[in-house]
């Protein structure tokens, strides 16, 4: 026979709050889901709040914004194009730059920044040396030491006995 249970049932989102949830777990502003939800405008930064407060509201979001995460692997692997990026894919042969062939269209990712100036567009590659830092960070190759300089220990020499 089953003994009815002491923990109470969990609490079901209302239609706003469903809204709220999508939305939010979409663009991760809580004033925008709460307007885009139909909550009031004059206090949608409030109900954000409180939204994001409450525990259902919190348990319908989780697994929502655990499939927003980029894997480890996705993030070292963007960092490691990064640091091996160069322009070349965006350079003819004659020198001008090109963003439109295939070749460019594909390695966009690599661009930090396009600027429009007097002289034409020019564009920015992400820092490969900031990247091969990170990805050594990541796994463990060096250890910032407080500011004052970092601990590089790519490989180590046998002891060979000594």
């Amino acid at each position: 026979m089953n003994e009815p249970s002491n923990t109470p049932a969990p609490k079901k989102l209302t239609p706003k709050e469903r809204k709220f949830v999508e939305r939010y777990a979409l663009h991760l502003n809580g004033a925008r889901a709460a307007r885009e939800a139909g909550y009031s405008e004059a206090t949608a930064k409030e109900t954000a709040y409180e939204n994001l407060t409450k525990p259902h509201i919190k348990e319908a979001l989780a697994p929502l914004l655990e499939a927003r995460q980029m894997p480890v692997e996705e993030g070292i692997s963007r960092l490691t194009d990064w640091a091996r990026a160069d322009m070349s894919p965006f350079v003819t042969e004659d020198g001008a730059l090109d963003l439109t062939s295939e070749e460019a269209r594909a390695n966009l990712h690599l661009i930090k920044k396009i600027t429009q100036g007097p002289r034409g567009i020019s564009i920015e590659l992400h820092d490969a040396k900031d990247a091969v830092v990170k990805i050594l960070e990541a796994q463990g190759k060096i250890n910032p030491q407080g500011g004052n300089g970092v601990n590089v220990t790519i490989f180590q020499l046998p002891d060979n006995g000594r």
